[in-house]
């Protein structure tokens, strides 16, 4: 009975966060030019439109731009925090892992607030740069968390193996902890 009520919620949630996303996407083919639903006839034609105006064209590339560069920005800071957090029970340590955390445990209204504040006040905002930073900072929680899951679940057997073959700390890392993470 527990489980017909928990999958019955979690049908109800799925259909009630799913609908929306459906409609959206079956008004975006729609032949005519009003928004209905169920869409009368099926054209891809608002989707050439769009790419033949440049500034659609422009607002893309410049996301995919944003989104690409953030993620090499948080992946630039996370790999190197998790590495360092990971074995470390110091304080510096648990303050570090706790800064990795940080921007998910702020309403990302607060975060994005405080970039515009300290952007402003160097006077950088709405620069590329300042945004692919802010966004980094921002998503940097994500892969930290990700590679301290992966490196808690390196068997401490295989490291030992490593250091009593004579591996010293960069070859341990480059063959054994980077593949396993």
């Amino acid at each position: 009975m527990k489980n017909i009520k928990r999958n019955t919620f979690l049908g109800v949630m799925f259909v009630f966060f799913i609908a929306p996303l459906i409609v959206i996407i079956g008004v975006s083919f729609n032949a005519k030019k009003q928004l209905l639903f169920p869409p009368q006839g099926f054209s891809f034609r608002w989707y050439a439109e769009a790419l033949q105006h440049s500034d659609w064209v422009s607002a893309i590339s410049i996301s995919l731009t944003l989104a690409f560069f953030a993620a090499l920005t948080a992946l630039t800071l996370a790999i190197p925090l998790a590495l360092f957090c990971w074995k470390r029970l110091g304080w510096h340590a648990q303050m570090l892992r706790g800064l990795g955390l940080l921007p998910f445990m702020l309403p990302p209204v607060v975060s994005a607030l405080g970039f515009l504040v300290f952007w402003s006040s160097l006077g950088s905002y709405g620069q590329l740069i300042t945004a692919v930073l802010s966004h980094g900072v921002f998503l940097v929680t994500l892969p930290m968390v990700m590679v301290l899951l992966g490196l808690d679940s390196i068997d401490q057997d295989l490291l030992d193996a490593a250091r009593v073959c004579g591996a010293n700390r960069r070859h341990i890392y480059t063959s054994v902890v980077f593949p396993i993470v």
